[in-house]
């Protein structure tokens, strides 16, 4: 009883503690509204703050570990703290720390950090922003460091079954790999930490039924050792059971459905004879996917997990898995034949139907792979073809000698030995000179202001610069290996961690004191003299390397982004550039790149735009255009102008799908349509507006409609039934009341018979000047081989870079990195400071460029053009918006918040008013100088008047937001290209970094990759829409190299 009344009073001293600190906390909701949060673009519209102190609760306020509750969908949790900024580094609000408490929590995530001792950080979402946890409170520290010791404890282990694979596996052993480690948060792992975390049950006996279960085992023996006897058939209370039939198996959560599995092996233990065990592979539901509830119920799909040691006493029952063969003839049904009819009863047994094999964590639909052979007699009782898929794959994983004593290391399909060349993780070079062309001053000091003329100032701060490339990473390292050394006798099967290499430090301009690194090739590195030794961890993949003369032709370096060059050689100790030296010289590519012998896939654009998605399809060289439907005028326009061998439908596409659908094979202006067979590739993006969040009426009729496109492009493919799909949409389209568009995308590609995946890449990452976050769904048919999502070219800003997606609590990613990339970023000055000024409202269609190129990036927008540029042309804006514009400065982050409050003079000879401060502010409360700061009765909690104050130079409606009125940075890079660069609009980053108007649509169509020998159609307006809605051309050729890829090995596998 003293216990009991001992653990109340903890409990009530707990809640208490909590309840009275909640009355001095304030809403996130109202905190982070606050300017001083609103710097960071993880998100377009979540701030990112750094949180300490903090406090984990449930709805009972009782402090609870995050790692268990969050697994439970009944439990909501919360957090308090104190916060401030992420941006750290800013002497202005550094020191500033306010107490907050959370709404509930939505997902946490894991990332690592670097430094001498290894340590983690703690990503909390809610609905108002991003939290990284630092130091918890006193109260809660004992449950966040078993929360450590747990995710160390998994990690480690981890790794020790990686890099021993091969190895004899012990118990000694994973505890030396543990007390070996140097952990930030934990310091060393002990014994004690091990057993307290250990889970020791796999299965649990049925709970369903009571009855014992008898097992007889049928004939002899199929292979026995010290332990276990191993059976070919099994009889389970009079159940004939055999190795390779179907069963379903209770899982230990009863709340879950049967598994779905296929025996592999049977067995009993020599000291266990009346029971029996099973080693199965595992079927995954339908609905278990990322489906969800729009799945079959009874669809399954292959995967690579197993379970093991399973009790036969935990069998259900014996079903059948029927797997879905695909007639040869499956191009041409057009979805006129039921594959399977799930209504008919094949058999007596309960019956499933597989068609794909499932990657859960890349959310991957592939083809059903061929079984692994055994080559090994003694295993093939109990070879299990899951677990052997598995095993290579992790394999693939661990860097390992090509035989042993000898000098090449084998790590993902690569071989890596002398007189190869590297990427090394960024920062493995300590280089002398290390410009970095991205990051522009680190602080903008902010200065001290008259409040009554700029009354806004106050919300700046010195890191509130949106665009900015500070934190941006630079890209891989490059070594040329010269030796590989183990630390370890040659007879002695090394482990990863006793690989060396021996490589030569290859520099690239910024690494070096070249005047003018940014004009320079992002592919060119220099030779060098000098050495370093470098674990094999800070390999990140190979990388081709070829002396200047030994290019075989002018296309060769852009076909790949690895393969880089050099013409002469650097000195560091000097600073001296010199002549390679002879041996270096006939470095170069040795082995013929694979070679495109195919013509190209003849292409069915939809909803085609401009054409961006298919220019970038087009570069890749592995389509022709030959198709393209697009009913509004300038964009069919624009299309036909830039593809005139193209076949253009200005039309509405679902009236020529009806045609279709009819057997009429001719539009209403009597063009012939394409028919069954002709197309291999259709690829296209429908309308998004429905699911923008930039689009302010996403919620009306006209946006539901364009929505229902989805499934007009899905009608195309079932039609056509081509080789390849490719449909790009906004990110959003993935999060859309709860991912079912998305989700029903993906259930009607598979009910076709398609395989397909989906992720979200970020334009950025390929060589254009802004942040594009953009969802891609690739198709293939069966038999074909589904694409991999391209890795990045260009490193870009790590915040804007946030590309996982959530649905329904599992968290989906590609198979591409995004924490560096083979070549830097790509700035606003890389992509426009060639152009010649123009003035507000410039409407001169053609005019002489003024400069020569200054870096690749313009030379490569330029290439084929002769010395003069198009549309090269801006909005005129009113003479009070011009007056607003010419009043920001030129420096970088500013904006509205720059403009005074006074009366000017327009060129229209009218005047300003001043705004008029008539309402105490509760958030920011008052100026200095004692000063009111609020415009209308809301800032004082009450709800909006809608007195409107007309014809002022701050905007009576901006002080509720800090994006608007904004000039971009030369060194940062664009917010996402919109239809309409206004600078009242919701994207409000629209300024030129030094002229006084609005971006041009030259400029436009510069950051979203198109070249300056692209041409677009009709008035200002409709070009900047042309453009804002296209696909960024370098996106789409990435696209297209890895389906160029993917058709290649199918050709020639």
């Amino acid at each position: 009883m003293l216990v009991a009344k001992k653990k109340r009073t903890r409990r009530s001293k707990i809640s208490g503690s909590l309840n009275k600190r909640n009355t001095t906390e304030v809403g996130e909701n109202i905190v982070l509204h606050l300017p001083m949060y609103q710097a960071n673009e993880m998100s377009e519209d979540k701030p990112y703050v750094i949180i300490n102190e903090f406090t984990i609760y449930d709805q009972q306020s009782n402090l609870v570990p995050i790692e268990m509750y969050l697994c439970k969908t009944n439990i909501t949790l919360y957090m308090s703290g104190c916060i401030e900024p992420g941006h750290k580094k800013d002497p202005y609000t550094m020191h500033i720390s306010r107490r907050i408490k959370t709404g509930k929590i939505l997902k946490w995530v894991i990332r690592d950090l670097p430094g001498p001792k290894r340590s983690i950080s703690i990503i909390i979402t809610t609905s108002y922003g991003f939290y990284e946890l630092q130091d918890p409170s006193k109260r809660y520290a004992p449950i966040m460091g078993r929360t450590y010791e747990k995710i160390w404890l998994s990690q480690l282990t981890l790794e020790y079954l990686r890099e021993n694979i091969d190895l004899d596996l012990t118990y000694d052993g994973l505890l030396s790999h543990l007390s070996g480690a140097k952990i930030g948060q934990i310091g060393k792992f002990s014994e004690m930490m091990l057993h307290r975390h250990a889970q020791w049950s796999e299965f649990r006996q049925s709970r369903r039924s009571h009855i014992y279960k008898v097992v007889k085992w049928i004939g002899e023996p199929i292979k026995q050792d010290k332990e276990k006897i191993f059976y070919e058939s099994v009889t389970v209370n009079g159940a004939f059971l055999k190795i390779g039939d179907y069963v379903t198996v209770e899982p230990a959560n009863r709340r879950l459905p049967p598994l779905v599995t296929r025996i592999v092996s049977l067995w009993k233990y020599n000291r266990l004879y009346l029971k029996g065990f099973f080693h199965a592979q595992v079927f995954m539901r339908s609905r278990d996917t990322v489906l969800g509830n729009t799945g079959d119920q009874w669809e399954v799909f292959l995967t690579d997990r197993c379970c093991h040691n399973v009790p036969l006493s935990s069998v259900i029952h014996k079903v059948n898995v029927i797997k879905v063969i695909y007639p040869d003839e499956w191009s041409s049904l057009g979805g006129l034949q039921e594959l399977i009819n799930e209504d008919e009863d094949m058999d007596e047994y309960e019956s499933y139907y597989c068609s794909k094999y499932y990657d859960r964590f890349t959310c991957r639909f592939i083809d059903l792979p061929s079984d692994p052979i055994c080559l090994d007699s003694q295993r093939k009782h109990s070879f299990c073809p899951s677990c052997e898929r598995k095993t290579l794959k992790e394999l693939q994983e661990i860097p390992v000698l090509s035989t042993r004593g000898s000098k090449s290391v084998i790590w993902r399909n690569h071989s890596y030995e002398k007189g190869s060349a590297v990427f090394l993780k960024p920062g493995i070079f300590k280089f002398k000179n290390n410009y970095n062309l991205c990051r522009e001053k680190l602080e903008v000091q902010l200065e001290k202001v008259n409040e009554t003329e700029y009354p806004e100032y106050y919300r700046k701060n010195s890191k509130n610069i949106r665009g900015s490339n500070f934190g941006t990473a630079e890209p891989f390292c490059v070594g040329y290996i010269e030796d590989v050394n183990i630390s370890l006798p040659l007879t002695t099967y090394p482990g990863p961690k006793q690989i060396f290499l021996k490589v030569r430090i290859l520099y690239r301009p910024e690494n070096t004191n070249c005047r003018f690194p940014h004009r320079e090739d992002l592919n060119l590195v220099y030779w060098s003299d000098h050495f370093l030794v470098v674990p094999f961890s800070a390999v990140t993949g190979p990388c081709t390397l070829a002396y200047a003369v030994n290019i075989p032709d002018d296309n060769w370096l852009e076909a790949d982004p690895s393969r880089m060059y050099f013409s002469r050689a650097y000195d560091p100790a000097t600073g001296k550039f010199q002549n390679v030296p002879r041996e270096a010289c006939h470095i170069g590519p040795q082995i013929e790149s694979p070679h495109w012998e195919r013509r190209p896939l003849r292409t069915l654009d939809l909803f085609a735009g401009c054409g961006g998605l298919s220019l970038g399809m087009h570069q890749s060289g592995v389509a022709d255009c030959t198709w393209a439907i697009e009913k509004e005028d300038a964009e069919a326009n624009a299309y036909l102008l830039n593809n005139p061998h193209c076949m253009v439908f200005q039309e509405d596409c679902n009236v020529l799908l009806d045609c279709l659908l009819k057997g009429n094979f001719y539009s209403s202006l009597e063009t012939r349509l394409p028919k069954k067979g002709e197309v291999e590739l259709i690829c296209g993006g429908p309308p998004c507006q429905g699911f923008s969040g930039m689009n302010r009426f996403n919620t009306g009729k006209v946006s539901t409609f364009n929505n229902s496109l989805i499934a007009t492009f899905l009608s195309y493919c079932e039609y056509y039934r081509p080789a390849y799909i490719v449909m790009e949409n906004v990110e959003t389209m993935a999060s859309f009341k709860n991912g079912i568009v998305l989700k029903l995308t993906l259930k009607a590609l598979l009910k076709i018979g398609y395989q397909c995946t989906f992720g979200v890449l970020q334009a950025g990452n390929f060589g254009v000047p802004q942040t594009r976050r953009r969802l891609i769904i690739y198709g293939a048919a069966p038999g074909f081989k589904l694409p991999l999502y391209p890795e990045p070219t260009n490193t870009f800003n790590k915040r804007a870079c946030n590309l996982s997606v959530a649905i329904d609590r599992k968290i989906f990613r590609t198979n591409a990195w995004n924490y560096s990339a083979p070549r830097r970023t790509c700035t606003i000055r890389d992509a426009i400071d060639d152009l010649p000024a123009i003035h507000n409202g410039s409407n001169k269609i053609l005019m002489n460029y003024d400069l020569a190129p200054q870096s690749p990036f313009q030379r490569l927008f330029r290439s084929g053009m002769n010395d003069e540029v198009t549309n090269h042309i801006c909005k005129r804006m009113s003479p009070l918006v011009q007056a607003r514009i010419s009043l920001v400065p030129l420096s970088p982050g500013s904006d509205w918040r720059d403009l005074p409050n006074k009366v000017v003079r327009l060129s229209d000879f009218s005047e300003t008013k001043v705004l008029k401060y008539c309402y105490d502010d509760i958030k920011n409360g008052r100026a200095s100088n004692g000063n009111l700061r609020g415009v209308c009765r809301c800032a004082t909690g009450a709800t909006c008047d809608h007195e409107r104050q007309e014809n002022t130079l701050i905007p009576w409606c901006l002080p509720h937001t800090a994006n608007r009125q904004g000039r971009l940075s030369w060194e940062g890079y664009f917010s996402t290209t919109v239809t309409d660069p206004e600078p009242m609009g919701m994207q409000g980053r629209v300024l030129h970094p030094e002229q006084n108007r609005v971006v041009s649509v030259r400029e436009c169509a510069r950051s979203q990759g198109f070249p300056d020998s692209y041409r677009f159609w009709g008035t200002i307006a409709e070009k900047h829409r042309q453009i804002g809605n296209a696909v960024p051309p370098p996106l789409a050729a990435a696209l297209g190299r890895e389906l160029k890829k993917a058709l290649y090995n199918h050709h020639t596998k």
